[in-house]
């Protein structure tokens, strides 16, 4: 469960994306990305979150369960360019 804006700014450095990508990727308006990493534990819209766990989820993110906060990477992608 998406629960606080640190929360949010490690997901989506894991999954290697700036805010406007996740916006793109979540279909909302990078200030809402930008905004809720500011304020923390602000209310944000349960669709809005739902979005924005999809689109990490789609990166290999997840985010941990109950209570506790927290990210991991769920899957290792395959190096598309293996040397």
């Amino acid at each position: 469960m998406l629960r606080t804006g640190r929360q949010l700014k490690a997901a989506r450095a894991l999954a290697g994306l700036s805010q406007r990508q996740l916006a793109e990727d979540s279909g909302l308006h990078p200030k809402t990305i930008s905004y809720w990493e500011k304020r923390g534990r602000c209310g944000l819209q349960q669709d809005y979150k739902q979005r924005i766990v999809d689109a990490l989820a789609a990166r290999g993110v997840q985010l941990l369960e109950g209570n506790r906060i927290g990210c991991y990477l769920s899957e290792c992608l395959k190096d598309p360019n293996p040397q």
